[in-house]
């Protein structure tokens, strides 16, 4: 995904160039204050004028900041403490799913970002998944549906910064209607029961040695 989007970056510079005429300089100031658009039709320059490094920094600065902060809480162990009490109450498939899926939305309450509430829960749980013989993917669902699907309905997460932003919709306006994103929470216990309940027929069907 990186190197696509440095190829896209490249392959832009050097249209700009060779087709309008640019030099280094104008390349390198769009792609840090944005192109402006002189076409004369202000729609169209309302429409073009944008990009570059400054219209996003709040959004990136949100992000540099989250991820400093979730560094200093995993590499001081302020995370596992506060995780251990959970780990001990996490008899069952269900409420490891549960509490996978409640720590990551919690994560993306309180650092706020959600490559941290994917990443921190991810290696947290991950033993624990290991030892209740349940496979990565469950693991996967599990923050996916915990940090991925909640990020955007948390105001000052930088997904829902950025949704508003582009949107100009409050995440607390569009989360009545966020259906796939609330239903997919339920949806995660509901396969969680499911799957113990497989697994459980499993190996009542497994004859004694």
């Amino acid at each position: 995904m990186q190197f696509s989007i440095f190829i896209g970056i490249v392959s832009g510079g050097a249209y700009g160039i060779l087709a309008q005429g640019a030099n280094l300089q104008n390349i390198l100031d769009s792609a840090y204050g944005g192109y402006v658009s002189h076409t004369g039709i202000s729609m169209m320059d309302e429409l073009l004028t944008a990009g570059g490094l400054t219209s996003m920094f709040y959004s990136v600065s949100i992000v540099i900041l989250a991820m400093a902060f979730g560094g200093i809480m995993e590499k001081t162990g302020q995370m596992e403490v506060l995780i251990t009490p959970v780990i001990r109450h996490t008899k069952s498939f269900i409420s490891l799913m549960a509490a996978t899926v409640t720590t990551c939305i919690c994560v993306n309450v309180v650092l706020p970002d959600q490559y941290i509430a994917i990443a921190l829960p991810g290696r947290m749980y991950a033993a624990q998944f290991d030892k209740h013989g349940m496979e990565r993917r469950d693991l996967a669902l599990a923050i996916g549906v915990g940090g991925a699907m909640t990020s955007a309905l948390v105001p000052w997460n930088t997904c829902g910064i950025f949704m508003h932003s582009v949107l100009s919709v409050s995440p607390a306006q569009y989360l009545p209607f966020a259906f796939y994103n609330i239903g997919m929470i339920c949806a995660s216990i509901v396969y969680a029961a499911l799957r113990q309940q497989k697994q459980k027929k499993a190996k009542s069907r497994t004859p004694a040695a």
